[in-house]
């Protein structure tokens, strides 16, 4: 199995959020973590993996994208209904 994504996200975890700082207690670098992953790493920060957009950027993309394309039945436009 392949672990590059993984390898790569705790490389860059530690490389921008811990690597030198101490944290008092296991609570402040969970919640350290969590503001990081939730505040900048998921909606700001480009991945190479995903063609040097964010995450949140990609999704957008492919949502476009999604609701562009011709229907394979009608060859009218796909809308999808999921929520």
């Amino acid at each position: 199995m392949n672990n590059a994504v993984a390898e790569s996200f705790f490389s860059t975890l530690k490389a921008e959020l811990t690597n030198g700082v101490y944290f008092a207690t296991l609570v402040d670098a969970e919640a350290a973590i969590k503001k990081y992953v939730e505040n900048f790493y998921n909606p700001v920060r480009r991945h190479s993996y995903l063609n040097y957009s964010s995450p949140i950027e990609f999704e957008l993309k492919s949502w476009i994208r999604s609701i562009g394309r011709p229907s394979a039945k009608s060859g009218q436009l796909h809308r999808s209904t999921q929520r």
